[in-house]
């Protein structure tokens, strides 16, 4: 797993801690529960008067970059209760659906910086938002 995954699931592994009071949660995240997603994490709006460098740094923040990786990962993971569980669990996955084997970039738009991968075999589509 590159270095950016390994941060990535820390990210995850972080926010399963706040969701489940194992960590304090003294940024103020808020967590939804819906019925086809799973539970949710609300994304901080965006601040349009910022400058570009301030905006690109609250971007990378864990309050907005923890909840958006949260919400990117599958409802069977979020309604987990067991921490060991869902660290192993969330490991299976991202070493599964990440990997350069199995997944096609099928789009880049750069204008609202999304990717589209499809899934060779299974004929799954994910979109991520950079």
């Amino acid at each position: 797993m590159s270095l950016q995954r390994r941060r990535e699931r820390y990210v995850i592994l972080h926010m399963f801690k706040i969701l489940s009071n194992l960590t304090p949660n003294d940024i103020g995240i808020v967590f939804t529960s819906e019925s086809r997603r799973g539970i949710t994490a609300k994304v901080p709006e965006l601040i349009r008067c910022s400058l570009p460098r301030h905006q690109s740094r609250y971007d990378c923040s864990f309050a907005v970059l923890g909840p958006r990786l949260w919400n990117a990962i599958p409802s069977y993971l979020t309604l987990m209760s067991d921490f060991d569980r869902f660290k192993i669990s969330l490991s299976n996955y991202l070493s599964s659906c990440l990997t350069g084997h199995q997944w096609l970039v099928m789009s880049v738009n750069t204008i609202t910086l999304f990717l589209v991968f499809k899934h060779i075999e299974l004929d799954i589509y994910k979109c991520y938002y950079i």
